[in-house]
Protein backbone atom coordinates (compact mmCIF):
# COMPACT_ATOMS: atom_id res chain seq x y z
CA UNK A 1 0.00 0.00 0.00
CA UNK A 2 1.44 3.34 -1.01
CA UNK A 3 2.13 5.70 1.54
CA UNK A 4 -0.34 8.40 0.81
CA UNK A 5 1.37 10.94 3.49
CA UNK A 6 4.25 10.77 0.94
CA UNK A 7 3.06 10.87 -2.02
CA UNK A 8 3.67 14.38 -4.19
CA UNK A 9 0.33 16.13 -4.31
CA UNK A 10 -1.46 17.00 -7.66
CA UNK A 11 -0.88 20.81 -7.36
CA UNK A 12 2.70 20.70 -6.94
CA UNK A 13 2.97 18.04 -9.55
CA UNK A 14 1.27 20.89 -11.66
CA UNK A 15 3.50 23.48 -10.85
CA UNK A 16 6.75 21.36 -11.31
CA UNK A 17 5.65 20.55 -14.71
CA UNK A 18 4.78 24.35 -15.76
CA UNK A 19 8.26 25.48 -14.52
CA UNK A 20 9.95 22.79 -16.55
CA UNK A 21 7.75 23.52 -19.52
CA UNK A 22 8.59 27.40 -18.89
CA UNK A 23 12.18 26.25 -18.22
CA UNK A 24 12.78 24.54 -21.41
CA UNK A 25 11.18 27.23 -23.69
CA UNK A 26 13.69 29.52 -22.41
CA UNK A 27 16.81 27.31 -23.03
CA UNK A 28 15.08 26.74 -26.62
CA UNK A 29 14.77 30.75 -26.43
CA UNK A 30 18.06 31.00 -26.24
CA UNK A 31 19.34 28.61 -28.72
CA UNK A 32 17.06 30.65 -31.36
CA UNK A 33 19.14 33.25 -30.36
CA UNK A 34 22.76 32.10 -30.46
CA UNK A 35 21.26 30.72 -33.90
CA UNK A 36 20.10 34.01 -35.66
CA UNK A 37 22.68 36.45 -33.78
CA UNK A 38 25.26 34.14 -35.48
CA UNK A 39 23.61 34.15 -38.63
CA UNK A 40 23.24 38.22 -38.22
CA UNK A 41 19.74 38.49 -38.08
CA UNK A 42 19.70 40.14 -34.67
CA UNK A 43 21.01 43.36 -33.56
CA UNK A 44 23.05 42.85 -30.40
CA UNK A 45 20.76 45.43 -28.05
CA UNK A 46 17.57 42.86 -28.67
CA UNK A 47 20.14 39.94 -28.16
CA UNK A 48 20.98 41.04 -24.78
CA UNK A 49 17.37 41.97 -23.85
CA UNK A 50 15.95 38.68 -25.02
CA UNK A 51 18.67 36.82 -23.36
CA UNK A 52 18.57 38.77 -20.25
CA UNK A 53 14.36 38.12 -20.27
CA UNK A 54 15.03 34.40 -21.40
CA UNK A 55 17.63 33.66 -18.04
CA UNK A 56 15.21 35.72 -15.97
CA UNK A 57 12.40 33.74 -16.87
CA UNK A 58 14.23 30.25 -16.46
CA UNK A 59 15.55 31.11 -13.51
CA UNK A 60 12.40 32.90 -11.65
CA UNK A 61 10.91 29.17 -12.80
CA UNK A 62 13.79 27.67 -11.26
CA UNK A 63 13.39 28.97 -8.21
CA UNK A 64 9.24 29.15 -7.60
CA UNK A 65 9.92 25.40 -8.37
CA UNK A 66 12.16 24.93 -5.38
CA UNK A 67 10.40 27.05 -3.13
CA UNK A 68 7.44 25.58 -3.16
CA UNK A 69 8.68 21.55 -3.03
CA UNK A 70 10.94 22.04 -0.76
CA UNK A 71 8.74 22.37 2.26
CA UNK A 72 6.59 19.19 0.76
CA UNK A 73 9.87 17.13 1.09
CA UNK A 74 10.87 18.58 4.23
CA UNK A 75 7.92 18.00 6.21
CA UNK A 76 6.90 14.51 4.91
CA UNK A 77 10.64 13.30 5.27
CA UNK A 78 13.05 15.62 7.65
CA UNK A 79 10.69 16.73 9.87
CA UNK A 80 9.07 13.75 10.35
CA UNK A 81 12.19 12.25 11.34
CA UNK A 82 13.94 15.08 13.32
CA UNK A 83 9.92 15.23 15.39
CA UNK A 84 10.16 11.18 16.37
CA UNK A 85 13.91 11.51 17.45
CA UNK A 86 12.81 14.19 19.36
CA UNK A 87 9.96 12.71 20.97
CA UNK A 88 11.84 9.11 21.70
CA UNK A 89 14.99 11.01 23.23
CA UNK A 90 12.91 13.56 24.95
CA UNK A 91 9.05 11.86 26.21
CA UNK A 92 10.22 8.31 25.76
CA UNK A 93 11.53 8.08 29.33
CA UNK A 94 8.73 9.92 30.30
CA UNK A 95 5.75 9.01 28.53
CA UNK A 96 6.63 5.22 29.72
CA UNK A 97 7.44 6.39 33.61
CA UNK A 98 3.17 7.96 33.50
CA UNK A 99 2.33 5.14 31.78
CA UNK A 100 3.74 2.65 34.75
CA UNK A 101 2.97 5.15 37.54
CA UNK A 102 -0.97 4.98 36.30
CA UNK A 103 -0.85 1.51 36.43
CA UNK A 104 0.82 1.49 39.63
CA UNK A 105 -2.21 4.25 41.06
CA UNK A 106 -4.85 1.82 39.40
CA UNK A 107 -3.53 -1.19 41.42
CA UNK A 108 -3.39 -0.12 44.37
CA UNK A 109 -6.95 2.06 44.30
CA UNK A 110 -8.53 -1.32 43.27
CA UNK A 111 -6.82 -2.90 46.43
CA UNK A 112 -8.43 -0.46 48.97
CA UNK A 113 -12.05 -0.54 46.81
CA UNK A 114 -12.06 -4.15 47.27
CA UNK A 115 -10.89 -3.87 50.88
CA UNK A 116 -13.69 -1.35 51.63
CA UNK A 117 -16.36 -3.92 50.28
CA UNK A 118 -15.30 -6.72 51.89
CA UNK A 119 -15.81 -4.09 54.92
CA UNK A 120 -19.49 -3.33 53.93
CA UNK A 121 -20.15 -6.93 53.09
CA UNK A 122 -20.05 -6.55 49.28
CA UNK A 123 -18.29 -9.87 49.12
CA UNK A 124 -18.86 -10.25 45.01
CA UNK A 125 -17.93 -7.36 44.69
CA UNK A 126 -14.94 -7.35 46.75
CA UNK A 127 -13.77 -10.48 44.70
CA UNK A 128 -14.08 -8.77 41.34
CA UNK A 129 -12.07 -5.76 42.62
CA UNK A 130 -9.30 -7.66 44.07
CA UNK A 131 -8.87 -9.37 40.91
CA UNK A 132 -8.58 -6.56 38.73
CA UNK A 133 -6.00 -5.17 41.36
CA UNK A 134 -3.65 -8.33 40.81
CA UNK A 135 -3.68 -8.39 36.79
CA UNK A 136 -2.89 -4.82 37.43
CA UNK A 137 0.07 -5.69 40.00
CA UNK A 138 1.39 -8.22 36.89
CA UNK A 139 1.61 -5.22 34.78
CA UNK A 140 4.63 -4.23 36.51
CA UNK A 141 8.11 -3.97 35.89
CA UNK A 142 9.89 -7.31 37.50
CA UNK A 143 11.47 -4.76 39.93
CA UNK A 144 7.88 -4.40 41.93
CA UNK A 145 7.24 -7.98 42.28
CA UNK A 146 9.04 -8.24 45.68
CA UNK A 147 8.57 -4.79 46.64
CA UNK A 148 4.55 -5.27 46.52
CA UNK A 149 4.75 -9.10 47.54
CA UNK A 150 2.62 -7.76 50.56
CA UNK A 151 0.02 -6.20 48.50
CA UNK A 152 -0.47 -9.84 46.67
CA UNK A 153 -0.53 -11.44 50.06
CA UNK A 154 -3.02 -8.90 51.40
CA UNK A 155 -5.35 -8.96 48.45
CA UNK A 156 -5.25 -12.62 47.74
CA UNK A 157 -5.34 -13.83 52.07
CA UNK A 158 -7.39 -10.56 53.04
CA UNK A 159 -9.46 -10.14 51.09
CA UNK A 160 -10.78 -12.96 48.41
CA UNK A 161 -10.33 -16.00 50.72
CA UNK A 162 -12.47 -13.91 53.37
CA UNK A 163 -14.85 -13.08 50.73
CA UNK A 164 -15.03 -17.05 49.88
CA UNK A 165 -15.24 -18.06 52.95
CA UNK A 166 -18.18 -15.42 53.84
CA UNK A 167 -19.96 -16.36 50.96
CA UNK A 168 -19.65 -20.46 50.86
CA UNK A 169 -20.55 -20.26 54.58
CA UNK A 170 -23.83 -18.78 53.88
CA UNK A 171 -23.55 -14.90 54.66
CA UNK A 172 -25.99 -12.41 52.97
CA UNK A 173 -24.13 -10.58 50.56
CA UNK A 174 -24.90 -6.94 50.89
CA UNK A 175 -25.39 -6.38 46.84
CA UNK A 176 -28.75 -8.43 46.85
CA UNK A 177 -30.28 -5.59 48.35
CA UNK A 178 -30.06 -3.70 44.62
CA UNK A 179 -32.25 -6.46 44.14
CA UNK A 180 -31.57 -10.44 42.11
CA UNK A 181 -30.39 -8.96 38.57
CA UNK A 182 -28.28 -6.50 39.91
CA UNK A 183 -26.37 -8.98 42.15
CA UNK A 184 -26.60 -11.36 39.40
CA UNK A 185 -24.27 -8.68 37.08
CA UNK A 186 -22.03 -8.24 40.27
CA UNK A 187 -21.15 -11.72 40.37
CA UNK A 188 -20.57 -12.27 36.92
CA UNK A 189 -18.38 -9.50 36.68
CA UNK A 190 -16.64 -10.96 39.41
CA UNK A 191 -16.14 -14.12 38.13
CA UNK A 192 -15.30 -12.78 34.88
CA UNK A 193 -12.07 -10.77 36.75
CA UNK A 194 -11.26 -14.39 38.76
CA UNK A 195 -10.68 -16.78 34.79
CA UNK A 196 -8.65 -13.75 33.28
CA UNK A 197 -6.34 -13.77 36.60
CA UNK A 198 -5.87 -17.52 35.81
CA UNK A 199 -5.61 -16.70 32.25
CA UNK A 200 -3.19 -14.52 32.69
CA UNK A 201 -1.21 -16.79 35.28
CA UNK A 202 -1.52 -20.07 33.42
CA UNK A 203 -0.72 -18.64 30.13
CA UNK A 204 1.40 -15.47 30.17
CA UNK A 205 3.58 -17.45 33.18
CA UNK A 206 6.96 -17.29 31.08
CA UNK A 207 7.03 -13.15 32.51
CA UNK A 208 9.13 -13.27 35.58
CA UNK A 209 6.83 -11.37 37.79
CA UNK A 210 3.71 -13.22 36.49
CA UNK A 211 5.86 -16.49 37.46
CA UNK A 212 6.76 -15.44 40.62
CA UNK A 213 2.69 -14.63 41.94
CA UNK A 214 2.16 -18.19 40.52
CA UNK A 215 5.02 -19.12 42.67
CA UNK A 216 4.72 -17.57 45.56
CA UNK A 217 0.86 -17.24 46.20
CA UNK A 218 -0.30 -21.39 44.39
CA UNK A 219 -1.24 -23.34 47.60
CA UNK A 220 -4.10 -19.82 48.41
CA UNK A 221 -4.58 -19.39 44.56
CA UNK A 222 -5.48 -23.43 44.40
CA UNK A 223 -7.79 -22.96 47.44
CA UNK A 224 -9.63 -19.68 45.88
CA UNK A 225 -9.97 -21.56 42.57
CA UNK A 226 -11.70 -24.45 44.58
CA UNK A 227 -14.47 -21.80 46.49
CA UNK A 228 -14.71 -20.15 43.16
CA UNK A 229 -16.13 -23.15 41.83
CA UNK A 230 -19.10 -22.41 44.60
CA UNK A 231 -19.31 -18.83 43.27
CA UNK A 232 -19.72 -20.52 39.27
CA UNK A 233 -22.13 -23.00 39.91
CA UNK A 234 -24.23 -20.00 41.66
CA UNK A 235 -24.43 -18.20 37.96
CA UNK A 236 -25.73 -20.89 36.58
CA UNK A 237 -28.57 -21.84 38.96
CA UNK A 238 -29.57 -17.52 38.73
CA UNK A 239 -29.24 -17.20 35.05
CA UNK A 240 -31.69 -15.35 33.52
CA UNK A 241 -34.03 -17.80 31.36
CA UNK A 242 -31.81 -19.80 31.60
CA UNK A 243 -29.36 -18.84 28.46
CA UNK A 244 -26.07 -20.15 30.19
CA UNK A 245 -24.49 -19.89 26.66
CA UNK A 246 -24.69 -16.06 26.03
CA UNK A 247 -25.51 -14.51 29.96
CA UNK A 248 -22.81 -16.46 32.08
CA UNK A 249 -20.08 -17.87 29.47
CA UNK A 250 -20.82 -15.52 26.51
CA UNK A 251 -20.24 -12.66 28.78
CA UNK A 252 -17.44 -13.68 30.14
CA UNK A 253 -15.43 -14.07 26.85
CA UNK A 254 -17.38 -11.11 25.71
CA UNK A 255 -15.97 -8.60 28.59
CA UNK A 256 -12.65 -10.41 29.35
CA UNK A 257 -8.91 -8.21 28.76
CA UNK A 258 -8.26 -11.30 26.51
CA UNK A 259 -11.10 -11.74 24.60
CA UNK A 260 -8.82 -11.21 21.21
CA UNK A 261 -7.45 -14.65 22.23
CA UNK A 262 -10.68 -16.07 21.08
CA UNK A 263 -10.65 -19.91 21.24
CA UNK A 264 -7.96 -20.58 23.20
CA UNK A 265 -9.66 -18.05 25.86
CA UNK A 266 -12.37 -20.98 25.89
CA UNK A 267 -10.35 -23.70 25.77
CA UNK A 268 -8.69 -22.58 28.68
CA UNK A 269 -11.86 -21.90 30.33
CA UNK A 270 -13.67 -24.93 29.92
CA UNK A 271 -10.55 -27.15 30.52
CA UNK A 272 -9.28 -25.44 33.49
CA UNK A 273 -12.47 -24.11 35.24
CA UNK A 274 -15.47 -25.39 33.93
CA UNK A 275 -14.49 -29.17 33.80
CA UNK A 276 -12.97 -29.20 37.16
CA UNK A 277 -16.53 -27.99 38.89
CA UNK A 278 -18.62 -31.05 39.97
CA UNK A 279 -22.07 -29.57 39.09
CA UNK A 280 -23.94 -32.78 40.27
CA UNK A 281 -24.01 -31.11 43.58
CA UNK A 282 -26.23 -28.52 42.80
CA UNK A 283 -29.78 -29.75 42.61
CA UNK A 284 -31.35 -27.28 40.43
CA UNK A 285 -29.13 -27.54 37.77
CA UNK A 286 -29.27 -31.31 38.07
CA UNK A 287 -32.83 -31.22 37.42
CA UNK A 288 -32.69 -28.34 34.89
CA UNK A 289 -33.16 -30.06 31.45
CA UNK A 290 -31.68 -27.00 30.11
CA UNK A 291 -28.36 -26.91 31.97
CA UNK A 292 -28.16 -30.58 31.29
CA UNK A 293 -28.35 -29.94 27.14
CA UNK A 294 -25.56 -27.30 27.58
CA UNK A 295 -23.91 -29.55 29.61
CA UNK A 296 -23.78 -32.10 27.20
CA UNK A 297 -23.02 -29.32 24.27
CA UNK A 298 -19.91 -28.00 26.50
CA UNK A 299 -18.77 -31.64 26.96
CA UNK A 300 -19.25 -32.56 23.26
CA UNK A 301 -17.23 -29.21 21.70
CA UNK A 302 -14.11 -29.39 24.15
CA UNK A 303 -14.06 -33.55 24.64
CA UNK A 304 -14.06 -33.34 28.08
CA UNK A 305 -14.97 -35.60 30.28
CA UNK A 306 -16.05 -36.32 34.22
Amino acid sequence: MRNKRNEIPSWLKIAFFSFIIVFLASILTLSAISFLSVCGKLDKEKISFTIDVSLLTGFLGIAFTVVLATPHFITNNKIDSVVREFVKQDFGPDLLNRSEEVTKLDAHLSRMVAFMLLEQGYYAWAIGWSFRALKRYTELHSEYTELYKEFHDFVLKRIVSEALDAIVGGKKDAAEKFGEEEAFKITLRAAKDYVDFRYEIQTYSSKQHVQAMKNDFYTVIDDISRKMQFVIVSLYERCPIEDFETNVDGFIFRASRYKQDGENLRNFFYEHIWNEISFKNSASLAKSEKFQKYRELVLHRYGHTE
